[in-house]
């Protein structure tokens, strides 16, 4: 009889510590989440005996994420349909979730509210690309292995990207995209206080910053274009691949940094509008070329390979040298270690080459910003990299750098470089956190 009681017992504790925690998890704004023992949410979309659609639902997908988050709709702030953010809910949000009247992070799939060509004056015009939502099947490009064509064909709607009963996750992007084929995984984490407008006053897209969503966000984007994931060197190195052979770093320079999620309206002309699709065709062209890119003509590629003198080149040393000539990179850097956010070490016994990122900024939002940033904190940084054991509280105060693994004082048996880990004059002054302090060459 004990035994029965006991057993009783932790059959009830194990039920309501599971339905209890199935209430109280995954919250997300409106019906998405946040689910208490009487809540009203399932009303928002469901009906237990006069459902029109499947799954109980009162509307098909798109159409009933429209009646909260459609041009006329009240329901939700984020105005998918025009790319717009709008105060029009019930809701005050603490802190504000967006700029009232400002265009969204992702576009729109029916207007956007874009300033892509730079002119300095956002104007609302038709989408002219965008990811589909009406449940129609398009080619996912890149979808695949090495070999398998020039990508799969995947039904995209609303619910292919995003959990409407809310996951915690960014955007309540669903851990794998439905249909995608991903074996693994991805969850985006969200952001402490939500955004979802713009920064730029008059909508300018480029150099949004994504801070620690950007480089999950290529690898979520990436479990449908999967071959689109590249890294280091991939611009000069076969992949394989007969149709994506040779690739941008998307690690480096994630997806969200020239596309948007659901929709651009920038506009293509002259060789922009004729680029060739993935599987050779060359219709629709036009503006259909957009490829949900964030400028016009292609502008993206100008915003990092454009040089102070208004020409285009591929080369970095355009603006800068590559890398400059100048101060520590005389030491640490050199020609194959040069790219925007790259880390790791390139160098041989003759020359020390640390990518770009082991001193400065990993996130793109930084480039062209006027200033030369040092950033050495770890946060973000890949696990291989030298950053990555940076103590957290690293920094650079003009002059020196504190707090850096690459000076930590180890031990270190020189080749024919030589010693570049002290400075003769300071070898043996330590920082807060018992790493040398370096004084770096001017």
């Amino acid at each position: 009889m004990k035994t029965r009681r006991l057993f009783l017992c932790i059959v009830l504790v194990l039920t309501w510590s599971l339905t209890r925690g199935a209430w109280t998890v995954r919250a997300d704004n409106g019906p998405h989440g946040g689910y208490t023992a009487t809540t009203d949410a399932c009303a928002g979309c469901h009906r237990a005996h006069t459902a029109a659609e499947a799954r109980l639902l009162v509307d098909a997908v798109p159409n009933l994420c429209l009646t909260c988050h459609g041009s006329a709709a009240t329901g939700a702030d984020t105005d998918v349909s025009d790319g717009v953010y709008l105060e029009r809910d019930a809701s005050t949000e603490s802190p504000a979730e967006g700029t009232p009247n400002r265009g969204l992070r992702a576009g729109g799939f029916t207007f956007a509210l874009m300033d892509s060509d730079l002119d300095g004056a956002a104007a609302s015009a038709p989408v002219t690309s965008g990811h589909r939502v009406d449940g129609a099947s398009a080619t996912a490009w890149g979808n695949g292995a090495i070999g398998s064509g020039p990508g799969q064909s995947i039904a995209l709607s609303c619910t292919t990207c995003h959990d409407p009963h809310g996951s915690g996750a960014y955007r309540i992007l669903r851990p794998i995209p439905t249909g995608s084929g991903a074996l693994g995984s991805v969850t985006v984490p969200d952001q402490a206080a939500r955004t979802y407008t713009v920064a730029d006053a008059a909508n300018n897209y480029m150099n949004e910053a994504y801070g620690a969503q950007a480089a999950a966000l290529t690898d979520w984007c990436t479990q449908c274009h999967t071959r689109y994931l590249a890294g280091n060197g991939s611009g000069h190195t076969d992949s394989g691949d007969p149709i994506f052979t040779y690739r941008h770093n998307t690690q480096a320079v994630g997806c969200v940094t020239c596309h948007v999620a659901h929709g651009t309206a920038a506009s293509m002309s002259g060789y922009a509008a004729n680029v060739d699709w993935p599987d050779g065709a060359s219709t629709p062209s036009g503006n259909a070329r957009s490829s949900l890119l964030r400028l016009d003509n292609r502008g993206v590629c100008a915003s990092c390979h454009l040089a102070s003198d208004g020409s285009i080149t591929g080369g970095c040393d355009t603006c800068h040298g590559a890398p400059p000539s100048t101060g520590a990179h005389l030491t640490h850097s050199g020609p194959d270690a040069v790219g925007y956010g790259l880390t790791g070490n390139f160098g041989d016994a003759s020359a020390y080459q640390f990518g770009c990122g082991e001193c400065h900024p990993l996130n793109v939002a930084s480039h062209q910003n006027g200033t030369v940033d040092v950033e050495l904190t770890p946060t973000g940084a890949p696990p291989a990299s030298m950053k990555s054991r940076n103590d957290p509280t690293a920094a650079w105060n003009g002059s020196t750098c504190g707090g850096v693994y690459c000076h930590s004082g180890k031990a270190v048996t020189s080749g024919p470089v030589g010693q570049p880990l002290v400075n003769a004059s300071n070898q043996y002054i330590l920082d807060a956190y018992g790493n040398l302090v370096y004084d770096p060459y001017t």
